[in-house]
């Protein structure tokens, strides 16, 4: 019996052998047996995929990572052992007739190992090993890395040196202020044993050798006692002051009637804290607490006020002044911009209280992941803390400050309790912040309103654990990631009815790719194709073209002669350009994935390749890269084969002034075993025989045909064009006669090997079932 089968589509992509005996699925219809340097699109046709175009020769293996400012300002970033390049689809960035290229904190095993955040022109970097670092962009050839300090880049203010001293020496001798500069010894007396004036705070008299009367403050650790009652000062930071003055002080102004003072109940202690804000509006930490007694909040009479001095810090616009009583939580009463404040027993705003400046990662206990979520930068996973996060204030990257109490924007940090030490492999911010770890994926939200430190909370959403080191993909409002043993590809999304994130196995299909392998690189290229790709450890590149939408989850695999080592996609106008490290002839390179042109000539089908335009030649110099290989070339639209590389050169049979050479490579498409269902049964086990293939083709220069590919027959395309001249792109369908035994399973194969084009949009084979 005869019947012509019609696969319409391809949007299965590569199946599993596994699955040649369910027939009864319907993605076998629009799966193939096999898919090599074919993408699928999302439509449903078959493309053989450009070549890859050579931008330049690398100093040994590299990590990419996007930069992207917008879309007409990105770069690919190429991190190497201690350097960095950068690089766009026309190459490295150039200054001064060099290729621009810094140093870099990273190795190579650490720049693997990277995770990344990007605001404007900052990338924040995160890794364990190394402090988190800002890479900026200052100009298009000029970049620097920077460390990330979790410190306030404000000093607090300083009280008066003489703030503390006890006034009988003040009083007792004449005093100047004047700074006399870092000596060795003592000045007007040279080292010698001075009178303890103030040990505490760090204050000694003259005395012996020293006979002006002058008082001298000095550091801590440089006065040490040499005996009983004498210390001695070294190396110092030396000061001399006129005044001794207080730097606070209650003044009791308040009168009565008769116009004399109403004595007060001085007995209430009171803390005063000062903090320094510069013109960034950034905060610094408090002063030390400058302590006074004064009456009572509610016994303070009309007039009286403390008065509060503290030193010039230098950049402050403004400060502010914070007030505790009895020693309770300081809150804010006010600012000044001199350093002079007083307060009339002014109420403190008890929620409104001082920075507090802390280092979230002592002791080099570093981050490993980073990202962005509602205005606060995150990091997760240190060494010691492996299920922590930190977040930073609301709209201040770099401050992880907090208050007592706590203010809504305040820095969070939150330790995830789980069953399972997990470290945290990625972080991605949807409408909650979703965390994968070693062992499970979690979901930190708010638990109402604002998301704040009193309202965070973690829910798991899953126990399928992710690989480290490799970043989640966001594709929509997808999110898609690698499962810990890096041969599954998972993905997550909102289930509106379970109130929570679920997904699949994207992987099942195509199971027979990741066999004893696993993926080490990916990345996602939205267009033109929409196509997530990964790398695995044996250095060949697999597609997954994705359109969740459309249930369109497609594997194909891409080979070249060599290994594909890192990808990595940046947009570059109107689509995104996909650059990839190779390995190929002991070299390392970085090429990029040609586009696709209008004009046959510049087409390009070529691995590694370089593209020659100008006058008319027939010797094409240049390919020292391809050093005693055999490659191919599209010489003016015309395909060139088998001219190995010698002395960096090839010799072409007849001049060209538009040639394109690289490595060539075969795309091919296999279809499943052609099978259908019939009435009296299916055709699974039975002999059949295909007559002839049935193809309808687009913008298709070459293509062979056949039922293996041993075995392969020619499609005549050539009509109306001159033999001299390159063919014209053909749309339309083709028939094929291909004579082939009967056999219990039957394929359809289609080939391209010469450096053109060719899309497959349907095939139609004429069946004869026994």
């Amino acid at each position: 019996m005869s019947f012509t089968n019609l696969q319409g589509a391809f949007t299965a992509g590569e199946l599993s052998p596994a699955l040649q005996g369910r027939i009864d699925l319907s993605k076998y219809a629009q799966g193939c047996k096999n898919l090599t340097n074919m993408l699928v699109q999302p439509h449903g046709g078959a493309i053989k995929r450009t070549g890859f175009k050579l931008l330049d020769e690398i100093d040994g293996e590299a990590v990419l990572i996007p930069f992207v400012f917008n879309s007409n300002q990105a770069y690919c970033l190429v991190f190497g052992e201690k350097w960095l390049r950068i690089a766009t689809k026309d190459g490295f960035i150039y200054k001064d007739d060099t290729i621009y290229q810094i140093a870099s904190p990273y190795t190579l095993k650490q720049a693997k190992q990277l995770s990344y955040a990007q605001s404007a022109d900052v990338l924040f970097i995160a890794m364990q090993e190394v402090k988190p670092q800002k890479l900026k962009r200052l100009a298009h050839d000029n970049w620097i890395f920077e460390d990330i300090s979790f410190l306030p880049d404000i000093n607090p203010p300083k009280l008066n040196v003489l703030a503390d001293m006890k006034l009988q020496y003040a009083k007792s001798f004449p005093l100047y202020t004047r700074r006399l500069g870092d000596v060795n010894g003592i000045i007007g007396g040279g080292a010698g044993d001075y009178d303890l004036l103030d040990h505490e705070n760090l204050y000694i008299k003259g005395s012996g050798t020293r006979t002006d009367g002058f008082v001298l403050a000095y550091p801590k650790n440089t006065i040490y006692e040499t005996s009983s009652g004498h210390y001695r000062a070294v190396a110092v930071d030396l000061y001399e002051a006129d005044t001794a003055k207080n730097n606070i002080k209650f003044v009791n102004e308040a009168k009565k009637s008769d116009g004399s003072i109403q004595p007060a109940q001085v007995n209430t202690p009171y803390a005063y804290y000062i903090t320094a804000v510069n013109e960034k509006n950034k905060e610094s930490a408090a002063s030390l607490a400058i302590n006074t007694t004064a009456p009572a909040s509610n016994n303070w009479s009309a007039g009286d006020y403390v008065e509060i001095y503290w030193d010039v810090v230098p950049g402050a616009v403004e400060y502010r002044i914070y007030k505790s009583t009895f020693g309770g939580s300081a809150g804010f009463i006010g600012t000044a911009s001199k350093t002079l404040f007083r307060d009339y027993n002014i109420q403190p705003v008890s929620s409104d209280s001082y920075p507090r400046w802390l280092d979230p990662f002592p002791e080099n206990d570093y981050p490993a992941t980073v990202c962005f979520f509602e205005q606060r930068l995150v990091f997760a996973s240190s060494i010691k803390r492996p299920q922590t996060i930190w977040m930073s204030k609301s709209g201040d990257y770099d401050n992880f400050s907090s208050s007592i109490p706590l203010k809504a924007d305040d820095s969070i940090e939150l330790t995830i309790a789980s069953n399972e030490v997990s470290n945290v492999c990625w972080l991605i911010p949807l409408r909650s912040l979703i965390l994968g770890a070693a062992g499970m994926e979690w979901e930190l939200s708010s638990s109402e309103g604002a998301f704040t430190a009193k309202t965070a909370k973690a829910t798991p959403q899953s126990y399928r654990g992710s690989a480290a080191h490799l970043r989640a993909i966001v594709i929509g409002d997808t999110v898609l990631h690698i499962t810990r043993s890096g041969r599954q590809v998972r993905d997550l999304k909102y289930d509106f009815a379970a109130d929570s994130y679920g997904g699949s196995d994207r992987t099942i299909l195509a199971s027979h790719l990741f066999e004893n392998q696993r993926i080490i690189s990916w990345t996602y290229q939205p267009s033109p194709h929409s196509i997530v790709w990964c790398v695995r450890n044996d250095g060949v590149l697999l597609g997954l073209t994705f359109q969740a939408e459309h249930e369109i989850f497609a594997w194909h695999k891409h080979t070249t002669q060599g290994l594909f080592k890192t990808v990595c996609s940046v947009p570059q106008g109107q689509d995104d350009c996909l650059f990839v490290t190779t390995r190929r002839n002991n070299k390392h390179f970085l090429e990029v994935l040609a586009e696709n042109d209008s004009e046959l000539v510049n087409l390009n089908y070529l691995d590694c390749s370089l593209q020659y335009k100008g006058k008319a030649t027939r010797k094409v110099i240049g390919l020292e890269h391809l050093e005693g290989l055999q490659v191919s070339a599209l010489a003016d639209g015309s395909s060139v084969a088998n001219r190995k590389v010698i002395n960096g050169s090839i010799e072409l049979e007849h001049e060209a002034s538009n040639i394109i050479v690289g490595l060539p490579y075969n795309a091919d498409l296999e279809t499943m075993p052609v099978e259908m269902i019939r009435r009296d049964g299916a055709s699974l086990g039975r002999k059949k025989y295909i007559n002839a293939v049935n193809v309808l083709f687009k913008d298709t220069v070459t293509a062979k045909i056949g039922c293996n590919f041993d075995k392969l027959e020619e499609v005549k395309w050539r009509t109306t064009e001159a033999y001299d001249t390159a063919l014209k792109p053909y749309s339309g369908q083709h028939r094929v006669i291909v004579p082939e035994y009967a056999k219990n399973q039957i394929t359809v194969c289609v080939r391209s090997s010469e450096p053109l084009p060719m899309t497959i949009l349907a095939l139609m084979p004429e069946m004869d079932v026994n």
